[in-house]
Parts: structure tokens; C-alpha cells; sequence
């Protein structure tokens, strides 16, 4: 029978394991935010969007497989920092890094020269697989893999899973076009050319109330109200997409004029009044510089509507937080949760290896059932 000391003992020893795990947890969540939030920037900074084709798709999965690495590490550093702070040398951290940089650029010089003695040192000095081969000559120079690190795949399509299960989309990532779909657009409506009915400015208003503004993801708690429709409060506009300036000349192509191509039909999805306003000065002052333009100008160096709200001109979402910056926390949870030290400073790699195998088991299984 348990006694009441030993039921104290046990909450204790209970409550010490979560604020042991707290700490990395809540690490990882805010470096995997900070690391696309950064990815975002850079985005931003070479004129990527959402408005862009492929390119925000690639540069996504690229970004968290870089975020669930990086949350791994924080989530280990955070760990080493709690238990015992004063073995936490950043000035040794960065003296390693500074090290293992200088064996990179040392290794790189002698890579030019591909003599066999120099394949041997970089042998003793990297973990490189030497490929056997049976019928090879004894006057051939050796063949060496790169040894895969194993455990940095399994990092990266765990946070690449976990992304995807907490509703994540990689183009998403990107700068929110002021003429595309934002980054946060989700639910729509159809509509026509006109401005939005009674009846569809409430749907507009419950699918903000529940996503935000479609470009900047703002659920408008604070925000300013407008007063319309019978003294009604609403706090976000239908937001023609494509805009109506941007479908016109989408629709003047003479592939669609000749209906190769269908025309472009409209959607409603939710906007807040700023960002409205922003797109509204973003597609007035293209308009006039495509009327501005004549001739071949116009031909071969004519403003897009479509691309005017890209670019650099996309609205920078990172700081705001997502319910899949949580994918950082799994990370983290799954490097230092019930994990012992040794564990924990090598990743916990025993466990993803584990849970790979069980996975796999299980694929196999459904195969033999068919």
C-alpha cells in the first residue's frame, strides 16, 4: 500500500521531470517560429511570394526540415543549460564552431588534389564508408561515400510529418502576395464581380473570425469595426480574388479570348481593412504605370497586375505565430522527454531509430494484408 510520503515523493519526482522538459520544450516551439519566421525575411528580401510559382513550395520544405534541426539543437543546449548552467561555455561553443569550419575549408584544399594519400587523411579525419569492390585492381584508386547522416533525415521528416499533421502548408511560408492568395488564406466563397450581399459579408465575417485576413492572418480582435448593413459590426471586407483589375487583364489574353483558356472566376475571402487599403494603393499605382506605358514598352516591359503585390511589396507575416510553429515543441519533446543526458546530447537518436522501425513494421504488415 502506498503510503502518503511516498505518493509526495512521487508528485515531486513528477513535477521535477515536466519543468525539466518545459524549458526545451518551449525552446524548440520559439526556434523552429524564429527560424521561418528568418526564411520569411530572406523570402522577402529576393522578391519570393506566394504569387510565385514552385519556388515557395521548395523553399518551404527546405525551411523546416532547417527549423526541425534547428529546434533539435536548441532543445539540447536548453537542456545542458538547466541542469547545470555553469558547463555551458558559449565561448567554447564558439570556438568549436570556429574549428570544425577551418577542418571544412582545410578538407575542401586538399580535396583538389585527389592523390591517394590525401584520401587516406581525410579518411582518418571524417567518417567516410570505403565502397568494397570485389574485382577492382589493386593499382585503382579507392572509391569513397559520404556516410548519410541518418539521424539528421529522420529529424527532418519528423518535423516535415508533424508540420503537415498540424495543418502546415511549405508555400505558405512565403510573403503573403497583396494580389495571390495570402499565406493564410483557407475558406472562400463564390461570388460574382459585384460587391458582397448581406448574407455574404456574415460568411466573410465568420470565416475571418475564424482564419484572420487572408494576407496577414489578423483576426481583428482589436481592430477598428465598420458599421454597415442595418448598423451590423464587421470587421473584415470580401476581398475579390483575383482582384477585379487583376482578372480583367488576365481576361483579355488573347488565350482567353479565344476560350483555349477559361476565364478567371472570382472568390471571396476574408481581408482586414489595412490590408485592403494596402492592395487598393498597390493595384492603383501599377494601373497607372501600365497606362503610362505605349508601344513596345507596353509589349515587352509591361506591368503585370498580377505580380504588382508580390515581390518585395508582399506583406511579411513571420512574427506572427501558427499553431504548426508547435512542430518545433514535438521536435523537442521527442529529443528530451524520459531520455537520459547521454541520450539527449546526441539527439536521442535510439528513439527516432525505434520509432522507424515500428513505423516500417506496420507498412509491412498492410502490404502482406493485400
Amino acid at each position: 500500500m502506498t503510503t502518503g510520503s511516498e505518493l509526495q515523493q512521487f508528485v515531486l519526482q513528477d513535477s521535477k521531470n515536466l519543468q525539466d522538459v518545459v524549458l526545451p520544450v518551449l525552446s524548440g516551439c520559439a526556434t523552429f517560429g524564429a527560424t521561418l519566421a528568418l526564411s520569411t525575411a530572406m523570402q522577402k528580401f529576393v522578391g519570393v511570394s506566394t504569387a510565385t510559382k514552385v519556388l515557395p513550395t521548395l523553399n518551404g520544405v527546405a525551411s523546416v526540415c532547417l527549423a526541425s534541426l534547428a529546434s533539435e539543437r536548441a532543445a539540447i543546449v536548453a537542456h545542458q543549460w538547466q541542469n547545470n548552467p555553469s558547463k555551458l561555455d558559449l565561448e567554447q561553443f564558439k570556438a568549436d564552431v570556429v574549428a570544425t569550419s577551418q577542418r571544412v575549408v582545410n578538407l575542401t584544399r586538399r580535396m583538389s588534389s585527389k592523390t591517394l594519400k590525401q584520401y587516406q587523411q581525410i579518411q582518418q579525419e571524417f567518417p567516410l564508408k570505403r565502397r568494397n569492390s570485389i574485382n577492382r585492381s589493386s593499382t585503382e584508386a579507392p572509391v569513397f561515400t559520404p556516410k548519410i547522416p541518418i539521424h539528421e533525415v529522420r529529424v527532418c521528416l519528423l518535423g516535415l510529418l508533424t508540420f503537415k499533421l498540424l495543418g502546415g502548408r511549405f508555400w505558405a511560408i512565403s510573403p503573403s502576395s497583396y494580389t495571390h492568395l495570402g499565406s493564410f488564406a483557407r475558406w472562400s466563397i463564390p461570388c460574382s464581380d459585384a460587391y458582397a450581399t448581406a448574407n455574404q459579408r456574415v460568411m466573410i465575417e465568420q470565416m475571418g473570425r475564424r482564419w484572420g485576413c487572408h494576407t496577414c492572418g489578423s483576426r481583428m480582435l482589436m481592430g477598428p469595426v465598420n458599421k454597415s448593413l442595418a448598423n451590423k459590426s464587421f470587421r473584415f471586407v470580401g476581398d475579390h480574388m483575383p482582384p477585379k483589375s487583376v482578372a480583367e487583364q488576365m481576361n483579355r489574353n488573347w488565350l482567353r479570348k479565344l476560350k483555349i483558356l477559361p476565364k478567371v472566376h472570382f472568390r471571396f475571402y476574408p481581408q482586414c481593412v489595412t490590408c485592403s487599403n494596402t492592395q487598393g494603393s498597390i493595384l492603383s499605382k501599377a494601373t497607372h504605370q501600365l497606362k503610362s506605358q505605349v508601344g513596345f514598352a507596353k509589349i515587352f516591359k509591361g506591368v503585370t497586375l498580377h505580380g504588382s503585390g508580390g515581390g518585395t511589396m508582399a506583406h511579411f507575416h513571420g512574427w506572427r505565430f501558427r499553431i504548426n510553429h508547435l512542430t518545433g515543441s514535438a521536435i523537442a519533446a521527442a529529443t528530451v522527454v524520459q531520455a537520459s543526458d547521454r541520450d539527449i546530447a546526441k539527439g536521442n537518436p535510439k528513439r527516432l531509430r525505434k520509432w522507424q522501425e515500428i513505423i516500417e513494421n506496420q507498412i509491412w504488415k498492410l502490404l502482406e494484408m493485400k
